[in-house]
């Protein structure tokens, strides 16, 4: 009796796709979206800046403020660090206030925030909490009466302006908790000015450009992630390939 082997079947096509190649091909093309993310983001924000700056400073859009009391304030801006370190984030501050009304003068003034809450404690003001679209102001409501003395003269102002027509401050940032308030300059009551926030900024070109740094290298790991596979598994299926 001649014994005849039972054919042997031919083992399964492998796909190539490992579990650790799908794995670097899902993160490659994660890492390549945050990497397109920071690259686009901080272009805009370079761009932006430039366009953006006018005399130097990095400037907001007019708002109007306005408060039937006797006093617009800031929501209380807390700041930390050295000084030097607030120089190159921030740099000089500028504030511009003119008042709606024409025929009336503008005063603004930043201090400590304990000075003018003891300053307008029982004094009818309003205090910006946000602001919202289309130059919208949402503000807290203190009622109140009318402040004992004018803003002028006050001696807690770090720096104030005071006078008819487009008043100006500028502002070392330094470390505290700080208020921003716009008055008229007798201290009587209905508050209307329209005002713009500007910043040196010196840092952000440094920052955007270390964060287009960063999405240029995570890109570039990014690729590596996508194309090694990629070309290992179409070895795998073109056996006649040219191996490297």
């Amino acid at each position: 009796m001649t014994y005849t082997p039972a054919p042997v079947g031919q083992p399964p096509a492998r796909s190539g796709w490992s579990g650790g190649r799908v794995f670097s091909v899902v993160l490659g093309a994660v890492l390549l979206l945050v990497a397109l993310a920071l690259v686009v983001g901080s272009t805009i924000a370079l761009v932006w800046s430039g366009t953006q700056r006018t005399g130097g400073y990095l400037t907001s859009g007019t708002v109007r403020f306005s408060s039937g009391g006797y006093a617009v304030t800031s929501d209380r801006i807390e700041l930390a660090g050295t000084g030097r370190e607030l120089d190159r984030l921030l740099g000089t501050v500028r504030i511009r206030a003119t008042s709606v009304q024409s025929d009336q003068g503008v005063f603004v003034g930043i201090a400590p925030a304990e000075s003018v809450d003891g300053y307008l404690a029982g004094v009818a003001h309003s205090t910006v909490r946000r602001f919202e679209d289309h130059g919208r102001v949402s503000y807290h409501q203190v009622s109140g009466g009318s402040p004992a003395t004018p803003p002028v003269g006050q001696s807690f102002w770090t720096v104030s302006a005071v006078g008819p027509g487009t008043q100006t401050v500028t502002w070392k940032a330094r470390s505290g908790t700080w208020s921003i308030v716009l008055m008229r300059p007798d201290g009587a009551p209905g508050v209307s000015v329209r005002a713009d926030l500007g910043a040196t900024v010196p840092a952000l070109p440094w920052l955007a450009g270390g964060v287009l740094l960063l999405g240029v290298l995570i890109g570039a790991g990014a690729v590596l992630l996508l194309v090694i596979p990629l070309r290992r598994v179409g070895r795998q299926l073109d056996p006649s390939a040219t191996r490297y």
